[in-house]
């Protein structure tokens, strides 16, 4: 709720102090035979603190001016009568005092309505664009995802985003900033259908819903937005925009589900791949960089400068090891410092800085800083043996998922088939690695064999050869390309007599590594078989560090969001605890919520989220006065608007939550006193707009509030409770949500301790 008591200035109550004394100074010096004008004339003026206590204090402010105007008027007719003049008629007097009452009263109606509706205004729409808020997208996302899961329908999405808006304000200000945000804000309200819902997610973030719609909608819509803003003149263009498109339908959507399909790139199928990342100014250097972190089998992203990394670090969720090129020492610390904020995951930063002249290492993670420019082979040395220049092991939590890399002895452990249908060559490459040292190599003289056999297990490296007759090598890079998942690594070398550019350029992009020219040498083969093999075997281990990692990281976060979650539900215990003696109203609650929820058939995961929110619908509270929230009688007009800011003061509390279950809460802490037929507050929203979880908390905190005592009311037995909710259906509660109720009763009497045949009694 908007602030409702201002201090007033002083030039305020000077006005008013001078307006209430000109009656009285009038009185007692005015001239005796014009007091009926005199109180017209002087009266008037009683109205002025009217105007400026109210707009200042509202409610309060409106009575001090009233009862001050009152006491001048009373004061000035004593002056009049005791100097023996004329008094104004009673004509003139009863207009002035019945005008002056309704003007006070309703000046601070009209001031605690307006500042009552640009609270909730300010807290539904976004104040620089006038587009709803995120928090009212939030309950648009709900209730059209509670509409297709009842009508097994879909809802689709699109996320409009401006990645360098950051940039852009730094560089051009403030006001080039909003004029492009102003720009994006009028392409999708112009461009989004009359039934879409256009909001404002974040500073340079806007999201639009389409209810009952497919994902083709969805991406037409943001073909037409894209098209339309980069016609748009503006000063700062090229300005780039992202779009993002996700759809979710059937039982299992959810607003979760739909959020983390638009949390992720929709042309980049190769997101999670990215390990690491090399930054510098120097295209070649990068390109160097790059080549040696993938030959230990790292998925690479490149970036000119650091500040374009971190345009695009949200979508760099595993990166492990970090490449860059800087100047100076000093930049090279920010550098460390950024990363260490914006890389959670990172475990190697190797940093090439122009003026160092020795290398150096930190403690606290595995970080080198190396003199000159990019070099592969310090690259190479540091990731694949995840140690430090001098060969100390790398410190730290994060050093388990550094890589090792594989040795020469274990290398030549590994299993190599080979495919050639020609004999001679055939026997030449089995004996020339037997002699290079490999044991387990298996030979075959045509495409099909070999397909048949590492249709059961991949080899550790396979040698091929083009040129076979029925299934040639082509044909069997082209069958592994669909055996190989995403994050396998099997590496092909290719051994043939025929040296065309256009063969090669096919192979490689069918997935071949590397090339070997008939007639070979056998140093050269074992060279290049024994590095592609190494690359495998650090690529496997890495993938295994990363399942490690992303366990650790999963565990990690779900035991942050358990945290999270029980602070918050001790902080809504606590607030129970001033007007509910046992404090147990606010888990009674969610269990009731969640007892419901599953009467209504909402999927497992929701009702877990509604169990987890639930507790925290009266969050608010913690800023309601004790005077109002224990008050034994019944309470104010002014007092009923206090305790109702709580659902505003608890979706502020909640606003921009992270974790579903708290974004959940928010919902369920802003619409739980709605109504169904729209009477409710604070947004007077009716029906189905009125979020599902919104509904069943409302039903379930009636219900446990209506059988328990509290310092202003009695408790009733459940079933006198339970038949005041469904004599309630479809005005106070939504009918659906009351009959799941009913048919949930014997679950709600275990959950609030109720006998089968109490009477108002509520057991223990």
């Amino acid at each position: 709720m908007a602030e409702t008591a201002r201090r007033i200035p002083l030039r305020a109550l000077f006005l008013s102090g001078l307006a209430l004394a000109v009656p009285l100074v009038s009185a007692w010096l005015g001239p005796l035979d014009d007091s009926a004008q005199l109180g017209f004339l002087t009266y008037v003026l009683a109205l002025v603190p009217g105007f400026l206590l109210a707009y200042y204090r509202g409610w309060q402010g409106s009575a001090l001016a009233l009862a001050g105007g009152m006491a001048a008027i009373t004061v000035s007719q004593v002056l009049l009568a005791a100097r023996g003049s004329e008094e104004p008629p009673t004509e003139v007097i009863a207009p002035l005092v019945g005008g002056f009452v309704v003007v006070s009263i309703g000046i601070g109606w009209l001031v605690e309505a307006v500042r009552t509706r640009e609270a909730a205004t300010g807290l539904l729409l976004d104040p620089e664009t006038g587009l709803r808020s995120r928090t009212h997208m939030n309950v648009v996302i709900e209730t059209a995802i509670s509409a297709a899961t009842v009508g097994r329908g879909s809802v689709s999405a699109v996320f409009v985003n401006l990645p360098r808006l950051d940039r852009m304000r730094a560089t051009h200000g403030e006001a080039a900033a909003s004029s492009v945000v102003a720009a994006i804000a009028g392409v999708c309200s112009h461009r989004a259908p009359a039934s879409a819902a256009v909001g404002r997610w974040g500073p340079g973030q806007f999201l639009i819903v389409l209810p009952q719609s497919r994902i083709g909608a969805a991406n037409d819509l943001a073909e037409k937005i894209e098209s339309e803003f980069t016609s748009v003149d503006l000063r700062w263009q090229p300005i780039a925009v992202e779009m993002r498109c996700a759809e979710v339908s059937g039982p299992e959507a959810s607003r979760a589900r739909l959020l983390a399909g638009l949390s992720s790139r929709q042309d980049t199928g190769a997101r999670a791949k990215i390990s690491a990342v090399v930054v510098s100014i120097e295209a070649d250097h990068r390109t160097v960089a790059r080549r040696a972190l993938e030959l230990n089998g790292l998925g690479v992203a490149e970036f000119d400068h650091f500040g374009d990394l971190l345009d695009e670090v949200e979508r760099l969720t595993e990166v492990h090891v970090l490449v860059a090129e800087v100047g100076r020492v000093a930049a090279a610390r920010s550098t460390l410092s950024l990363a260490r904020r914006h890389l959670p995951d990172l475990s190697i930063c190797i940093l090439f800085v122009h003026e160092l002249t020795e290398p150096s290492t930190t403690e606290d993670v595995n970080m080198h800083l190396l003199p000159g420019a990019i070099s592969p082979e310090r690259i190479l040395s540091i990731v694949s043996e995840g140690v430090n220049p001098e060969g100390v092991p790398g410190a730290g939590p994060r050093s388990v998922s550094r890589v090792v890399f594989p040795d020469r002895e274990e290398a030549l452990e590994a299993r190599i088939v080979v495919a050639d249908d020609e004999p001679a060559a055939r026997r030449a490459l089995e004996r020339s690695l037997g002699e290079i040292g490999f044991a387990r190599v298996e030979a075959f003289a045509g495409g099909a064999e070999v397909l048949e056999r590492i249709q059961a297990e991949l080899p550790d490296l396979l040698i091929l050869d083009l040129d076979m007759p029925e299934v040639d090598g082509f044909d069997v890079l082209e069958a592994i390309a669909d055996r190989v998942t995403g994050d396998e690594f099997l590496p092909v070398l290719v051994v043939t007599g025929n040296d065309q550019w256009e063969l090669r350029q096919r192979a490689l992009r069918l997935g071949a590594k590397d090339f070997l020219i008939k007639p070979f040498d056998i140093a050269e083969l074992g060279a290049r078989a024994i590095n592609l093999i190494q690359a495998r075997i650090a690529h496997e281990r890495l993938r295994e560090s990363n399942v490690f990692l992303e366990r650790r990281v999963q565990e990690r976060t779900a035991a942050l969001e358990r945290a999270q979650n029980e602070i918050l539900v001790r902080l809504a215990q606590a607030v129970e605890y001033r007007d509910d003696i046992t404090g147990r109203h606010a888990q009674r609650v969610g269990e009731l919520s969640e007892a419901i929820a599953k009467a209504l058939g909402l999927p497992r995961a929701v009702r877990k989220l509604i169990l987890q929110a639930a507790p925290l619908h009266d969050i608010g509270k913690i800023a309601i006065p004790d005077s109002v929230l224990m008050k034994p009688g019944e309470l104010t007009r002014e007092e009923r608007d206090v305790m109702r800011a709580h659902t505003l003061i608890g979706a502020k509390i909640l606003t921009d939550a992270t974790s579903p279950a708290m974004e959940r809460a928010c919902s369920i802490a802003l619409t739980h006193h709605e109504r169904w037929d729209g009477q409710g507050y604070p947004c007077g929203i009716a029906g189905d707009e009125i979020p599902i979880e919104g509904r069943i908390v409302a039903v379930a905190d009636v219900l446990d509030v209506l059988t328990h005592a509290r310092p202003y009311k009695h408790a009733i037995s459940f079933d006198e409770a339970l038949e005041r909710i469904r004599s309630g259906a479809r005005a106070h509660f939504d009918p659906d949500v009351v009959e799941a109720a009913h048919s949930a009763r014997h679950r709600l009497r275990e959950i609030l301790g109720v006998r089968e045949e109490g009477t108002g009694g509520i057991g223990v």
